[in-house]
């Protein structure tokens, strides 16, 4: 319990010690707290460690309190921004929310509770999180805007690695949703943070689509009271079908699946840390992370609907993403194709599925992080978006195109961990088809998908390599220390592959 702590208190101690605006300050806690929780990710993960315990009654009623006030704010906003959608959906969750805490029954289980999978995701979060917020401390100062706005900006990002640290290791469905609404405000409040007329309606679109995970959850509740079932994640029944259909679907939502997509979409407007954070290395992952800590109560038919569904999405935004120019864009699509990828491996439920998924998610994460870095890099200093921008960007800069040939082919190409985790799913599913053949139509989706982003990287590099426009001599272009560093440790991350 008390090494669970220091999730909860050394995030936010670094949140506070952001509002100094002393950069040593910054930077020596920052790299304390990476190094110390991801230690102890690492430790309690050796030992196989299960922790857990309940919160008591007065800070039950404080959660209610803020969960309550949370759902007002949304309605505030859709309110106040003439936005039906968000203003309806605040409003149904509000209603949800205290008939479900009226009629709920009491249990006694453990409100929190950290197994392999929560350690698992608390090193992904504290690890590849802290490494993207130490690196916006030199990207946010590129930023047009005040240092209160670019302080808030900091904090709020290790805020955010705190209320990840709570999303998964909360197991009542009701805490769960108190911290997934929290991860609606983040991104809300980060898309947003421009202020500009795109911004603020990409951020509302965020706001209204999250909320429809959020609406799914308590869905789950309502029908758990009504059928006497549990509301907690270590104790749902087998014959709780609907219960996980839901959860499933807010699963769906978070993961930013079809049809829910445009809101992630959207958010490659915020800054780039924004998108490296909590679109693609940490909160995006809460879809593969419900979907495997729900997969053992999957009936059979459910996990391959699940599976077979997600492979398709896998199909077709791999095959979006080929007609793409923008660099975050190309970034966006390929995050929202491998994600449906660990979802539909998830869904499978068994041991062999749930390894895979894990490898699947780390190797994921440390990729996209470090490609939407360096799509902070190329914004920031050679006011580069589209590959089509690419051709001279080897003489300005030979090593960081280097360093984007290598991370883009960490999501495709061997020797890379996304390369192997593809090639054990292909070799799993054909164990299964043996079991139900129609796992062949899932295995042929993965084939074409993987396929598709290799052409991908094809692309993308022809860009970086063409020096057919070289007429003169090019100055190369020197990037601070601060962008190459984080760039290169997240690089490094790739080789515990082979630990």
């Amino acid at each position: 319990m008390y090494m669970l702590i220091l999730y909860i208190l050394l995030p936010l101690f670094v949140s506070a010690s952001v509002l100094s605006n002393n950069k040593k300050i910054i930077y020596t806690f920052s790299a304390i707290s990476a190094i110390v929780l991801s230690a102890v990710s690492l430790y309690l993960l050796s030992i196989d460690a299960v922790v857990q315990f309940s919160i008591n009654s007065t800070l039950h009623y404080i959660i209610i309190s803020l969960d309550t006030l949370l759902l007002l704010y949304f309605a505030y906003i859709g309110f106040k921004f003439k936005s039906l959608k968000v203003l309806c959906l605040a409003l149904i969750q509000l209603f949800l929310f205290t008939y479900g805490e009226t009629f709920l029954e009491n249990e006694i289980f453990s409100d929190f509770y950290a197994d392999k999978l929560s350690f698992f995701m608390l090193l992904v979060i504290n690890l590849v999180g802290s490494i993207i917020a130490i690196y916006a401390l030199k990207y946010i100062e590129y930023e047009n805007c005040s240092q209160k706005r670019k302080t808030f900006f900091l904090s709020y990002l290790w805020f955010f690695i705190f209320i990840m640290n709570m999303v998964v290791i909360s197991n009542s469905f009701m805490l769960f949703f108190f911290f997934f609404e929290l991860t609606t405000l983040s991104s809300y409040l980060l898309i947003r943070f421009r202020e500009d007329e795109i911004s603020i309606n990409n951020s509302l679109r965020a706001l209204w689509i999250n909320q429809i995970g959020g609406v799914f959850i308590l869905f789950a509740v309502i029908i758990a009271i009504h059928t006497n079932s549990s509301i907690y994640f270590t104790n749902i029944n087998n014959n709780a079908v609907l219960i996980t259909i839901f959860l499933a679907f807010a699963a769906f939502v978070k993961g930013a699946s079809k049809p829910f997509e445009s809101w992630l979409l959207g958010a490659m407007v915020a800054p780039t840390p924004v998108s490296a954070i909590l679109h693609s290395a940490t909160m995006v992952k809460i879809a593969p992370f419900l979907i495997l800590k729900i997969s053992y109560a999957f009936s059979p038919l459910i996990s391959f609907l699940i599976s077979c569904f997600a492979m398709l999405v896998f199909v077709v935004v791999s095959l979006q993403s080929l007609g793409k120019d923008n660099f975050k864009e190309i970034l966006a699509y390929s995050t929202i194709a491998l994600l449906a990828l660990m979802v539909s491996i998830a869904a499978i439920g068994t041991k062999e599925a749930f390894t895979i998924t894990l490898y699947l998610i780390f190797f994921h994460a440390v990729s996209k992080a470090l490609l939407f870095m360096i799509a902070g890099i190329l914004e920031k200093e050679f006011h580069i978006k589209s590959i089509e921008d690419f051709t001279l960007l080897f003489e300005k800069a030979p090593k960081l195109t280097i360093l984007i040939l290598l991370a883009f082919a960490s999501i495709t190409l061997p020797p890379f961990g996304l390369f192997f985790a593809k090639l054990f799913s292909i070799e799993y599913l054909s164990f299964l088809i043996k079991q139900n053949p129609f796992y062949l139509l899932v295995v042929i989706s993965l084939v074409i998908g993987s396929s598709i982003l290799v052409l991908l990287y094809f692309k993308v590099a022809s860009k970086l390599i063409d020096r057919s426009s070289t007429e003169h001599e090019v100055l190369e272009h020197k990037i601070p220390k601060e962008f190459t560093f984080t760039s290169y440790i997240l690089f490094l991350l790739h080789l515990f592959h082979y630990l």
